[in-house]
Order: structure tokens, then C-alpha cells, then sequence
């Protein structure tokens, strides 16, 4: 495993961090726990969740698998959202504070797997209808986007996933990229990642489908997190 110093502390953190959204969920407890086994047994010292997890049983079931081990682990919480190239990760690397990014893979569009006009899998989790995939990343471009990435990926033997992964990982500013499996075989998925080095050619891919500094939907900003100060319904005094 490849650790980093978690912006300018002494505290050092696996490059993959475990998520932990699809805890109490998704995945139950003896998966759960065969993947937290998994992610410690090679290294991983780096584990996220969120109290909206689940509506906190991700939080539980976590707390009691670690239990056990909690010396061993580094534990994270979220913060949310803004434009990151352009206002965070500038601000992080000033201050000297550590960056670990979550959904790499875009909540599974950066796999490939959903196809552009094509109905998703039943299995999916856009085939399930979840809000805040139709709300944020499922978009008609992105899914584009990721077919050429894709295909791109797959020519320099690695997956989608894996790619993108790694380009997050390029980023000297990031410390650990938060990766969330639903299965131990999706967590497993994501180690190739940490051996793959971007090239020149990689990154003027990316760039050329997705300016530098804009999401892949240009105008995309995510409703759980508004954008504050154009007030509607008010005129100026005086």
C-alpha cells in the first residue's frame, strides 16, 4: 500500500480509502466485514463514513467491526461540495491541508457501464432510481464522456475505473482517493489504480472532453448544496 501525509501533519494515510456509504444498506454486515477485513490486511488505514449513511446504520456497523482494531484506523467524515480546481484544492494545498476526494468512479458512471439512450440494469443503481445519481452525475454527457475514456482505459490495459482512479490520485494536492465498494470484488477492483502512472497523453484526453476547472455538464451544480448569494424576490434598498 502507498500512504501520503494527510496535508502538512504528521499523519500519514493509505492512498485508498475505504467508504463506507453502502454499509447497512447494500451491503450487509458479512460482506461489510470481509471487506474492511480485506482493505486492512493490505495496508488501507483510511476508512470514511457519514451519519446520513444508511440513516446511521452504516455508522453502527462500522463502529462495532472496528471495534476491535481502532488503533489501526485513520477515521473521516464529510464536509460537502464547490468548483474543487478552481477554490479548493488551491486553498488545501496553500494551508497545507490534506484533500481525499470521494466517488472517483462518479457513482459508477466512470465504469462504463451505463450506456448513452440505452436503459440501465435493472441491478444498477440508476436502475434503481436513486436521487442522487439522477441529480448529480447521471447526466446524457457524461455518459459520453465516459465511453470514450473508456475506451482509451481498455488500450493501455486498465479499466475505466481504474483510470479514473488513478487520475484523481495524480493530483499532488490529493492524499487518499475515498473508494466505496458495494462488493469486496469492487473493492479489490481499485488496487491496480495505485500502480498506474498517467501519461501526457492521458491528461490532454481528459482535458480535451472536460476543460480543466468545470465539471463534465458545464452549468452542474449539485442541489444539496445551493449556491448562495443571488436572492430571489428582493430588491435593493435606497
Amino acid at each position: 500500500m502507498k500512504y501520503c501525509h494527510l496535508g502538512d501533519s504528521n499523519l500519514k494515510v493509505s492512498a485508498l480509502c475505504l467508504d463506507t456509504m453502502m454499509f447497512g444498506d447494500q451491503t450487509d454486515h458479512d460482506e461489510a466485514a470481509t471487506i474492511v477485513a480485506d482493505a486492512h490486511a493490505h495496508g488501507v488505514n483510511f476508512i470514511d463514513s457519514a451519519d446520513v449513511y444508511s440513516k446511521g446504520g452504516s455508522e453502527s456497523m462500522l463502529g462495532a467491526l472496528l471495534k476491535a482494531q481502532r488503533h489501526d484506523w485513520v477515521l473521516a467524515t464529510k464536509l460537502g461540495n464547490r468548483m474543487p480546481e478552481v477554490e479548493v484544492l488551491p486553498a488545501c494545498a496553500h494551508y497545507g491541508i490534506g484533500v481525499a476526494p470521494y466517488s472517483p468512479i462518479a457513482r459508477g458512471v466512470l465504469t462504463g457501464k451505463y450506456l448513452p439512450d440505452q436503459k440501465p440494469e435493472p441491478s444498477s443503481r440508476a436502475g434503481r432510481a436513486n436521487k442522487r445519481l439522477a441529480q448529480t452525475e447521471f447526466r446524457a454527457e457524461s455518459l459520453v464522456i465516459a465511453q470514450q475514456l473508456k475506451v482509451h482505459a481498455e488500450a493501455r490495459g486498465i479499466s475505466l475505473a481504474q483510470f479514473a482512479t488513478a487520475w484523481v490520485l495524480a493530483n499532488p494536492v490529493v492524499s487518499s482517493v475515498i473508494a466505496g465498494p458495494r462488493t469486496l470484488k469492487q473493492w479489490q477492483d481499485y488496487r491496480p489504480a495505485l500502480d498506474y502512472v498517467l501519461t501526457p497523453e492521458d491528461e490532454a484526453l481528459v482535458d480535451s472532453v472536460v476543460k480543466p476547472g468545470h465539471p463534465s455538464t458545464p452549468g452542474y451544480t449539485d442541489p444539496v448544496y445551493p449556491i448562495n448569494g443571488r436572492v430571489r424576490g428582493h430588491t435593493a434598498a435606497g
